[in-house]
């Protein structure tokens, strides 16, 4: 394994780095993320990997990408056929690469478990290569890891793209990220959901979501019970919605982690949604912020989570208390 996370590489150490891996031939995990690396120094170690056939992670996080990067990088990704995966969030990945990316890492998939795409623009069909919901719709494909968050997906791409999380033979989902993304179908979002019952963590903050949604997720997570990190922030959920949220969250003993910040909870469901919490003893972080709480409401939270010992981080932020 070779991690230079958080450290500047500039063209000369870029040209030790590439003459480092054509000796070493077998690096399985690579971690430049947030390096500053110019065009010549990416495409310098782009080109040494060529040489690495047993990769497995790559991470070039933060990692600006022109044209001649990107088309570099497809030339690792189709010599690299032992990825497990990729990395590439914040790169500012030219789109049209982007589902080129996707098109390579998909079409051949019996290798790859964990793409992160995130805070890339990749809001475009494309005649060369495809939608994205087509490769997964086509193959059989083990992912366990999806960070789709910040892509500035249109609703129509994610329903395609919950569409095929349950039409397809994808199981084996343990991490889903759609932050940002607008759901306009409770009935892909409950298949994709409910298909997927190693769901550990679900990311599906600022949605778009509303009351039939929220019922939705509820009532999916119940067949699961292993969702440990939840975060619903910046979702609608009414008093109704939070009352079938309580519910199956009062039978989830391993959560860790439940953000609701700005969901625009009343006091009825809040209480409710505290008052189930109240035997999650797991629980380590729980992010409340920015939804009205009155002096009563903000003493029943204090004593029913007073036995929670794990508890490590409690936000009420901005809650008008």
């Amino acid at each position: 394994m070779l991690s230079l996370e958080n450290n500047p590489i500039d063209d000369s150490a870029a040209d030790v780095i590439k003459s480092a891996f054509i000796i070493n031939s077998s690096i399985e995990n690579l971690n430049l993320s947030h390096c500053a690396m110019t065009q010549t120094g990416l495409l310098t170690i782009l080109s040494a990997l060529e040489y690495v056939s047993c990769l497995q992670y790559i991470n070039l996080q933060s990692n600006n990408f022109t044209k001649e990067v990107a088309e570099k990088m497809l030339n690792v990704i189709q010599m690299n056929n032992k990825l497990k995966k990729i990395d590439l969030s914040h790169c500012d990945v030219p789109q049209s690469y982007l589902i080129a990316y996707i098109n390579l890492t998909l079409s051949d998939p019996s290798h790859i478990q964990g793409i992160d795409f995130s805070y890339n623009d990749c809001n475009i069909v494309s005649e060369d290569y495809g939608s994205l919901e087509n490769y997964y719709l086509a193959n059989n494909i083990p992912l366990t890891y999806l960070n789709l968050s910040h892509c500035k997906l249109s609703d129509v791409k994610t329903n395609g793209i919950l569409c095929s999380l349950w039409c397809s033979s994808v199981r084996s989902l343990t991490y889903l990220s759609l932050s940002t993304c607008t759901i306009i179908s409770e009935r892909s979002l409950m298949y994709a959901i409910s298909n997927n019952r190693n769901l550990e963590y679900l990311d599906l903050s600022d949605c778009k979501l509303q009351q039939k949604d929220i019922i939705v997720i509820a009532e999916c997570l119940r067949t699961t019970r292993v969702i440990q990190y939840l975060l619903l922030s910046c979702n609608i959920i009414d008093d109704i919605s939070a009352k079938k949220l309580a519910e199956t969250l009062s039978s989830y003993l391993s959560l860790k982690q439940l953000s609701l910040s700005n969901c625009k909870l009343q006091e009825n469901g809040m209480l409710q949604i505290i008052g189930a919490l109240q035997c999650t003893t797991s629980l380590q972080h729980l992010d409340l912020s920015h939804n009205v709480v009155s002096d009563g409401a903000a003493i029943y939270i204090a004593i029913a989570l007073s036995c929670n010992t794990s508890l490590e981080c409690l936000n009420e932020q901005l809650c008008f208390v």
